[in-house]
């Protein structure tokens, strides 16, 4: 039997192609590296040659856990199944090109997980008819997902001109807020001020960047928003602002309804509302730089007071083993940092989030079809997406299984973080535009909103003037969609 794990990463600023040839049957690999940026060794078993593999890309883990439990998911279903498997572990920023390249050639892999597909790449595959109908894995158990996960993957195929399920979901994330207690403490407040209203809200921060800066911290800011036009936090920030204020600007049949005068007023509400925290001072000068990851490090430095993130993998950072060099860390987890809800909306209602569905995808072009619903129906089993979640992911990615978002893991009250996310993950949620109509996925790709965000900051435009800028650009997107 055969398996070649390919593993693509940066280190010391150079890229390295690591090929691993190895029997599912021994715990021992021999790993050899090549200064490549793909791999350039592969060791044959006595396997059949002519037997196809089954490829699977996988997106590389922030965590060395991510890699070696998908890894050995990988290398047990092999020994159950008897079917050889070759996974390749792909630094998630440069997937999207290698698909598109392979489809190019049409070679796809057979499996593919991307971090970002669901808003980037997914809905177009579908929409192209790329992608293979994974309704059968799907339906024998679709009672027991989140209904957010199951409408998340029925996709649109325009070639067959129908919806149905092109996407096996396996975990969830939403946007949290989080913020330093002993923070808001300092700055004469406490958690208790926090209010539950809109304007209240925002406020808060800003007082208690003030109160800092009359005892001399000239250094904290009280928001960490990014504010840039770089990477996918800003993206995830605004669109829920734009929920706030309850912008719709595509409908259940793909419609765009951008010109609807409380979608524009909306739009233009959160342009304002970021740009002048940024403009205000509330906000690192940075911000307009920000990647993803920086905010991050940014909160974690206590330059900022409080900030947003796509999951809790913030204040995660800081859960480390319980023992005497990791005090400090494990004060932050739960002690200092809290992880918040939204505030109410603007006109008082809840809050409704917007879901990220972490979905494995195949393609219709896959040479191994059979093999890979095989591979779908042992990976959505609830004891391996517990593994996945819990020993990979460390409680960043969310069950999309009913029964396991009640588990006490996620919901252990002396768990500060799960337990405030798990609560969340209970409250209305809708998707992206982009499933309804795929072409608003390049609204993120383009930096729509970042962009004329950006313009407002550093060229003193108008928040009415970006936010007709941006609505100009998404019509000619959909209109070259067309």
């Amino acid at each position: 039997m055969r398996q070649r794990i390919f593993l693509l990463f940066t280190l010391f600023f150079l890229t390295f192609g690591i090929t691993t040839s190895c029997s599912p049957g021994t715990q021992t690999s021999n790993i050899q590296v090549s200064p490549l940026a793909t791999p350039s060794v592969t060791t044959q078993s006595n396997a059949d040659d002519n037997a196809l593999p089954l490829r699977i890309w996988w997106a590389q883990g922030l965590i060395p856990e991510e890699n070696a439990v998908i890894t050995k998911l990988v290398s047990d279903w092999e020994k159950t199944s008897g079917i050889d498997a070759d996974i390749s572990l792909m630094q998630d920023i440069n997937i999207k090109g290698e698909v598109e390249k392979a489809l190019a050639q049409g070679n796809p892999p057979d499996i593919l997980l991307t971090f970002t597909g669901d808003y980037n790449l997914y809905p177009r595959l579908a929409w192209d008819g790329q992608l293979a109908d994974v309704s059968g894995v799907l339906e024998p158990i679709k009672n027991a997902y989140v209904p957010a996960a199951l409408e998340s993957v029925r996709y649109r195929n325009n070639v067959v001109k129908n919806r149905s399920y092109y996407g096996v979901p396996i975990g969830q994330q939403e946007l949290h807020t989080m913020f330093w207690r002993d923070l808001i403490e300092e700055a004469n407040l406490t958690v208790e001020d926090i209010p539950r209203d809109w304007q209240g809200f925002w406020a808060v921060w800003k007082q208690a960047q003030d109160n800092l800066r009359v005892k001399g911290k000239k250094d904290i800011y009280g928001l960490g928003m990014t504010v840039s036009d770089v990477g996918t936090d800003n993206f995830w920030q605004f669109e829920h602002i734009l929920e706030a204020f309850n912008v719709k600007i595509v409908n259940e049949q793909g419609e765009l309804i951008i010109d609807n005068p409380q979608a524009k007023q909306g739009i233009v509400n959160t342009f304002r509302l970021l740009s002048d925290i940024q403009k205000k001072g509330y906000n690192p000068p940075e911000a307009i730089r920000w990647g993803d990851p920086t905010n991050n490090f940014g909160f974690l430095s206590r330059q900022v007071i409080m900030t947003q993130n796509p999951t809790v993998s913030i204040p995660l950072s800081q859960k480390l083993p319980d023992n005497i060099y990791n005090k400090n860390s494990r004060d932050r987890y739960f002690n200092k940092i809290v992880t918040i809800q939204f505030p109410n909306k603007p006109d008082g209602s809840p809050m409704v989030y917007l879901a990220s569905i972490r979905q494995v995808v195949m393609f219709s072009a896959s040479k191994n079809q059979e093999a890979g619903q095989k591979f779908l129906n042992y990976l959505v089993k609830p004891e391996n997406l517990n593994i996945f979640l819990k020993e990979a992911n460390k409680g960043r990615i969310f069950p999309v299984l009913k029964d396991q978002l009640n588990e006490p893991f996620w919901n252990n009250p002396e768990d500060p973080h799960l337990s405030a996310a798990a609560e969340q993950y209970r409250q209305p949620s809708r998707l992206l535009p982009i499933v309804n109509n795929p072409a608003y996925s390049q609204v993120p790709a383009q930096q729509v909103w970042g962009k004329a965000l950006v313009r407002i900051i550093r060229d003193n435009i108008s928040p009415e003037q970006a936010a007709e800028e941006a609505i100009a650009d998404i019509k000619e997107i959909f209109t070259a969609w067309k």
